[in-house]
Formats: structure tokens, sequence, C-alpha cells
């Protein structure tokens, strides 16, 4: 029988959220890699920056020398032909997004313990997984098409902060199609001028990083209303 001292104790320690600690990695991990491929992609496919920009020069370069490995050590021993430059291009964004998202990871987990991380993942977080898409596009498109696109976006951050603040109580099942909605508009919106299964995989990280954002932030406040600790302290 557990008294009423070891049910404060175990408040106390944090033990009312056993599985707090592993929905904090989770998210920090899609927060990571949302932020990682949104600025890539802006960058790769930038119009604003060709082959004589210093970072995306870099990007070509890498991405000639991964196309010649591939070719020489891979396909030639294998007997495979062609597609070459499509597999050195998308392995050159992966092994970008892959260090970039590591580097975002590890400094989440530098700073779980602060206050900076609590504003980082709860206030900025929604706001990041809902306009990383559409700024990558904004950017890699140049252009803002319809002068009712950047409105789309900030309805939907109002959205996110209504929900941060607590005025707005919307069920899973209600919010997880709303969710979508905002990334089925924006895939329409990447579709029109096509740059491969790179913007895809934004809008993809975007909209895992916005659902677990979510829960995230309900199981904060579960967690803070019942006495115990809070996710942002794992």
């Amino acid at each position: 029988m557990i008294t009423g001292m070891e049910k404060d104790g175990r408040q106390r320690t944090g033990a009312v959220r056993p599985g707090s600690g592993w929905l904090r990695q989770v998210y920090e991990l899609f927060f990571s890699l949302n932020v990682g491929l949104g600025s890539v992609v802006a960058v790769a496919f930038g119009g604003g920056l060709h082959e004589h920009g210093c970072v995306t020069a870099r990007f070509f370069r890498l991405e000639r020398d991964v196309g010649f490995w591939l070719q020489h050590f891979i396909y030639y021993r294998l007997g495979w032909q062609g597609g070459g430059g499509a597999v050195s291009g998308y392995t050159t964004l992966l092994l970008y997004v892959a260090v970039l998202a590591a580097l975002l990871y590890f400094l989440l987990r530098c700073i779980r313990r602060t206050p900076v991380a609590k504003y980082l993942l709860v206030w900025a977080g929604g706001f990041l997984a809902l306009g990383v898409a559409p700024a990558c596009w904004f950017y890699v498109d140049g252009r803002y098409g319809l002068p009712w696109y950047p409105v789309e976006t900030a309805v939907y951050c109002v959205f996110a902060l209504l929900y941060l603040l607590n005025k707005w109580a919307v069920p899973a099942l209600v919010a997880i199609p709303i969710v979508c909605i905002h990334y089925g508009f924006w895939y329409l919106r990447f579709s029109e001028c096509p740059h491969g299964l790179s913007e895809l995989l934004v809008l993809i990280s975007g909209f895992c990083a916005c659902l677990v954002w979510g829960a995230y932030v309900a199981a904060s406040r579960s967690g803070a209303s019942q006495g115990g600790a809070s996710v942002d302290r794992r």
C-alpha cells in the first residue's frame, strides 16, 4: 500500500509521468530534423543563391565528389548504370541534413534543463513546425504567390498561439485534419515547381514535428497541473 507521503515523494521526483522523457526526446528529434531539412533545402534550391555562393558552392562540390565515389565504387562494381546524379544529390542532401540535425539535437540535449530550452521547444517549436515549410517555399520559389499565401500561415500561427495559451482546446480527431489541411496546401504549392523528394521530406518532417509538439505541450501542461516534474526537465 502506498502512503500519502510516498505519493508526494513520487510527485516531487517526477514519477507521475514515466513516459515524458521519451516524448521529449522524440520531439527534440523531429524538431531538429524539421529545422535541418528546411534550412538545407532552402540553401540547396534557393533562387537567391547560385553556384558562386559560398555555401551553395560547397554543396555542389560535395555532390560532385559523392557522385564520383558512388559511380566508381558502387555502380561499376555492382554493374549498375545511370541514376548516379540523383543518388549523389540526395546522398549529399541527407549528409548535410544529418550533420545539422545532429548538431541541433546535441544542443537541445545540452540545454535541456535551462529555461531557454522550455521557451525554444514549447513556445517557438509550434511556430517553427508550422512555418518552416512555407518559409522554405517562399525562399526557394523566389516569389510570394497570391497575396493571401502568407495569411494562411499567419492564421495557423494564431491557432498555435491560442493552443499554447490554453484558449482553444481542440480534440486530436479535429486537430489532425486541421494540420493536414495546412501541409496539404503547401504540398500543392511545392508541386507547382517540384525540385524532387526533398521538399516532400520537409513537409513530412514538419507535419510530424507539429503533431509531436502538440502532444508535448499537452503533456507539459498535464504534468504541471498534477504537481509532477515537467517534461521540460527531462
